[in-house]
């Protein structure tokens, strides 16, 4: 899809959130956890590679973050 990237790169991955105007807050937390999850390049080929809609939902739930090196 024709994104007009800064990267100049295709988007294969979109993703929508719609969050009441009383959560600000709440808001930018999500908008955080989510760019710490698409930075993740191994989940991100999870999704692409994901085959059924149930597969797609279990993948976004359960993603938890890279456990850093000692």
């Amino acid at each position: 899809m024709d994104f007009d990237a800064i990267d100049q790169q295709p988007v294969d991955l979109v993703f929508g959130l719609l969050v009441p105007d009383h959560y600000t807050d709440e808001h930018l937390k999500i908008l955080a956890y989510l760019a710490e999850m698409f930075s993740d390049r191994e989940f991100c080929q999870q999704l692409r590679e994901s085959d059924s809609d149930q597969h797609l939902y279990e993948r976004l739930r359960d993603w938890k973050p890279p456990t850093p090196l000692p």
